[in-house]
């Protein structure tokens, strides 16, 4: 059996079983990974802008209670 490691998306997760002499291994689809990983980066890139979204907002709040302060 020969295993091609070219692939950057490839998931595969080895878990010994406790009590046994067994090794579980568990391989996903490059496909299914990618998916993942596509869903991941797209949620961390709306949340990085929610967040910019959110500090403009406070920095203009802050500027209008300066602004009504003095």
């Amino acid at each position: 059996m020969h295993i091609r490691w070219n692939s950057k998306t490839d998931n595969l997760c080895v878990i010994h079983l406790p009590g046994y002499d067994f090794v579980l291994v568990q391989a996903f689809p490059k496909d299914i990974t990618q998916a993942m990983v596509k869903r991941a980066n797209m949620a961390g890139v709306m949340l990085e802008i929610c967040l910019l979204i959110l500090f403009m907002i406070y920095i203009a709040f802050l500027a209008s209670v300066r602004e009504n302060g003095e």
